[in-house]
């Protein structure tokens, strides 16, 4: 009987509820607990006792229809702003008439389910919860243990066979006891445990009632547990007032911005304010990459020029550009003089397949093309060119076709008028294209409440220009008056010459992605700690390093920045402090001057604090829309339903967050298959497209794992196309950091029962045979081959790729890549290799030469090098 009960589609198992936990979830959680009490006003005490019998139905059923709906809104899954299923742990007595005179604890725990739907009124609610309790009553002889055996497979690994939650109602009215004479009172003592991961108990006395919700300390603070207990008890109040009124419809009045608003000064446009600060200090550094410097001068004289010659190649206010140019000072000219010449800029990532780029620039529709020598093949054909860095002035402007004087003649334009469009990974299969006007990046820099530049920092340029990050970087140093100093590649992905690097720069401001700080502090804790400012995002952080980092060298201001390409850069912000570590959870924070964040349920009602829904953002950082696809525009971009003037719009981030009652947000999770890879926004879809188009690949998928470090992806097959060509075929088609890092072969994939791919059976799959298709190695497996005994240079390699790549077996000539190998991978190889063997192995040597063999004689040689004390430091060429 109990195994029907656990079967029952009314009740059973519920799987892993999505709490709101502020704590990183152990693998298994521990007994330790909190409790947090409040008394009940009397008066809402009586207005449960009504409801209870107008519904006939016992108060514990009405306390059990309210922790239900509670539930339902704190701990929605992912993907959603509101469970439609909830399943609360109920006691039952368990004792039978043959069990009177026997003295022991017979008190059984039953999974009772609520449906939740979006007209479900509390009413209803109760009236199911009193036919759920009903039903399960017969059943409450069933030992617990049967249900848990049953369930336990369904529930699989990371579920729970019954639930994680329960509620107790303890009813003193009745009870009676005087020893001795003396009155005696029951009280509901805190054991330091915790039976559930959440447990409410009410207690009901003749003269008074007490809730108390007591906590997994594993996964609850005191503070998030006080948060919960308010909410919960607001709700209480709520809903036994108007028993009528849908469950999901969420409170009635609730704030609808975090934090105040404060509007950004935004009079002239991006190129404008870098002239007066050309005018002001012409000879101070603009621009330094390697030996070349750029004065303010001098770069204000470049950009003009080339934009005197795009007007003269027919260029006009409101056309698109494209720059084909790697980070640098070229690409940098490039964009200032787009913007002088009225048009917007369209970065083009050289080092993705040309032939996205070429895709990129024919949906854009791009007039005109400034290319550095050799990346003509980025370019649409029949697009006219200009060659980086210009040619002199009056030279003929080649493809395009017209010549003329040049002069830093003044086109007019508006900070409403589009400044670049910048492509991102879209769902649909193809990237999509965010025009962002000058306005949205002056509400960026560079002055705002998360970061102030001046004319005496000196910024990083680190990021990829066809990253947003590079907005913060350039415009936020140019705005201000500051140097823009540029990392070459070289030096970014080597953790130890990244930190030589940015001492030796005198670099004061920096952004990195979370998965690039976690690769160099495993290495370098002490790189960040002369900086006055850090910002860090883009992906998931690791405490654990960030620990590492403030303990060996913390920068003097660690800001923890969130934000959408549609929203320019960051939507909000928070300065990283102790109690964040403490706490286990870094929040995303409160907006930004210019913005604000509003926090909707599936109604687009705003959550309470405490609650769960979707994140909007809004303000002066807004794009315009996507080119060329109202369609997606109108979707993405909604009408605020809380304006307090017309026209005023919204961006639906797809991102899940909790609201706290300080007004910053916490990070949840996605509604969608989006995933953040390197700090860039990637569309599984899209990704799968073009893994279709690789010939036999046969049915296919692609999943994110996302509790790798780094986040990962990888592509899965089940044609005859050997995941060797698979990956290859990824490689000529995709920007580096959405190529798969590994690709697998399966007999079939594992589905839904509505026919699609079940990616977390898929991920299961994976798990237990984590290389199903593994390449055969060209010589025998390590140690033979790869390792040859006595060599203790290939011997460390060899430990060093086990312990980053998870394989077991590899040849001489097996590639790094070929085995899973990322450009963040490469950066940890390089450390690793400077803490085993006291050389500076070089990137690029990584990428051209990455085979086992070639990098075991390059370490060698390298070494010998070191050994004889040649070179100006640790094995440098």
């Amino acid at each position: 009987m109990g195994r029907a009960h656990g079967r029952d589609p009314r009740a059973g198992g519920g799987g892993r509820r999505a709490l709101p936990t502020d704590r990183p979830r152990p693998e298994v959680v521990g007994p330790a607990g909190a409790v947090v009490t409040a008394p009940l006003d009397p008066a809402l005490v009586t207005r449960l006792t009504d409801l209870a019998r107008d519904c006939a139905a016992s108060e514990f059923m009405v306390l059990l229809a309210a922790y239900t709906a509670f539930l339902s809104r704190v701990a929605a899954p992912g993907g959603t702003t509101h469970a439609s299923d909830v399943v609360v742990g109920a006691p039952f007595g368990g004792r039978t008439v043959d069990d009177e005179d026997t003295v022991g604890m017979f008190v059984n725990v039953l999974p009772v389910r609520a449906r939740i739907d979006a007209d479900t009124t509390f009413r209803d609610l109760v009236t199911q919860v009193r036919a759920q309790v009903s039903a399960a009553v017969a059943y409450q002889w069933t030992p617990l243990q049967e249900l848990v055996a049953e369930l336990a497979d369904a529930a699989g690994p990371d579920g729970h066979p019954l639930t994680q939650v329960g509620i107790s109602h303890v009813d003193d009215r009745g009870w009676r006891w005087a020893p001795a004479g003396a009155p005696a009172v029951r009280e509901v003592l805190s054991t330091g445990t915790a039976k559930f991961e959440l447990l409410w108990t009410v207690t009901t006395g003749t003269t008074s009632a007490t809730s108390a919700l007591e906590v997994a300390a594993d996964l609850f603070t005191p503070e998030r547990a006080r948060e919960l207990h308010a909410t919960l008890l607001a709700d209480l109040a709520r809903l036994s007032a108007a028993p009528d009124t849908p469950v999901a419809s969420g409170p009635s009045v609730a704030p609808a911005v975090t934090h105040g608003y404060v509007r950004q000064p935004a009079e002239l446009p991006v190129h404008e304010v870098v002239a007066l600060r050309a005018r002001a200090r012409p000879e101070a550094v603009a621009v330094r990459h390697g030996d070349r410097e750029l004065s303010y001068g001098a770069l204000d004289t470049a950009a003009a020029g080339l934009a005197g010659r795009l007007v003269a190649a027919g260029v006009r206010p409101g056309d698109r550009v494209a720059v084909a140019a790697a980070r640098g000072a070229d690409a940098v000219t490039a964009f200032l003089a787009v913007l002088r010449a009225g048009a917007a800029y369209v970065p083009v990532d050289v080092a993705q397949p040309p032939a996205r780029s070429r895709a990129i620039g024919r949906d854009s529709g791009v007039r005109l093309a400034l290319c550095e020598r050799g990346r003509e093949d980025h370019v649409p054909p029949g697009v006219p060119t200009i060659e980086l860095p210009g040619a002199p002035v009056g030279a003929a402007v080649g493809a395009a076709g017209a010549s003329g004087p040049v002069g830093s003649s003044h086109v007019p334009v508006t900070v409403r008028h589009p400044a670049y469009v910048m492509y991102t990974s879209g769902s649909t299969g193809a990237p999509k294209g965010v025009v962002v006007p000058h306005e949205a990046i002056l509400r960026l820099v560079p002055h705002s409440n998360f970061l102030r530049l001046g004319p005496d920092d000196v910024v990083a340029h680190l990021s990829n220009t066809a990253f947003d990050a590079a907005t913060l970087e350039i415009w936020g140093a140019l705005c201000a008056g500051a140097t823009l100093v540029v990392v070459p590649r070289e030096v970014a992905l080597s953790p130890y010459r990244l930190g030589r690097f940015l001492a030796e720069t005198g670099v004061s401001v920096m952004f990195t992605t979370n998965a690039l700080l976690n690769a160099i502090v495993a290495h370098v804790p002490d790189a960040f700690a002369r900086l006055r400012v850090l910002l860090i995002g883009g992906d998931q952080y690791a405490l654990a390093q960030i620990r590492r980092m403030l303990a060996a060298g913390a920068p003097e201001h660690l800001v923890n920045a969130y934000g959408p390409t549609e929203n320019t850069t960051f939507s909000a912000a928070h300065e990283v402090v102790p109690a964040d570590l403490d706490g286990g959870v870094i929040p995303i924070g409160g907006p930004i001057d210019g913005g604000y964040l509003r926090v909707l349920d599936d109604r687009l009602t705003p959550v309470t604090p405490g609650g769960t829904g979707e994140l909007y953002v809004g303000g002066q950082g807004l794009a315009d829309g996507y080119v060329g696809d109202p369609g997606r525009t109108c979707t993405a971009f909604v009408a605020d339903p809380f304006a307090d003037a017309p026209g005023q719009r919204l961006y639906r981030t797809g991102d899940l967050v909790r609201l706290r009652p300080d007004g910053d947000v916490v990070f949840l999770g996605r509604r969608d298959d989006q995933v953040k890879i390197s700090g860039f926004r990637v569309e599984l879809g899209e990704v799968e497209r073009v893994l279709g188009d690789c010939p036999q690949v046969g049915d296919h998928a692609v999943v994110a794992v996302t509790d790798a470090e780094p986040v990962e992806l990888v592509a899965v097959s089940t044609g005859p196309a050997e995941p060797s060509e698979v990956r290859e075929f990824l490689r000529a088609n995709l920007p580096p950091y959405m190529v798969p890092a590994r690709c697998h072969r399966l007999p079939a994939l594992p589905v839904t029962p509505n026919g699609k791919v079940d990616r977390a059976a898929l991920l299961a799959a994976l798990g237990r045979d984590p290389d199903p298709e593994p390449p055969v190695p060209a010589d025998p497996p390590v140690p033979d081959a790869a390792s040859p005994p006595g060599d203790p240079v290939a011997a460390g390699l060899a430990d060093i790729w086990r312990d980053l790549l998870g394989v077991t077996e590899f040849g001489a000539d097996s590639q790094f890549f070929a085995l899973g190998g990322t450009s963040i991978k490469a950066l940890h190889l390089v450390g690793a290799v400077h803490r085993r063997f006291g050389v500076d192995l070089r990137i690029v040597t990584v990428f051209r030469r990455p085979s086992f063999a070639d990098l075991a004689r390059e370490i060698a040689d390298l070494v010998r090098t070191e050994q004889r004390g040649n070179g100006d430091g640790p094995g440098r060429p």
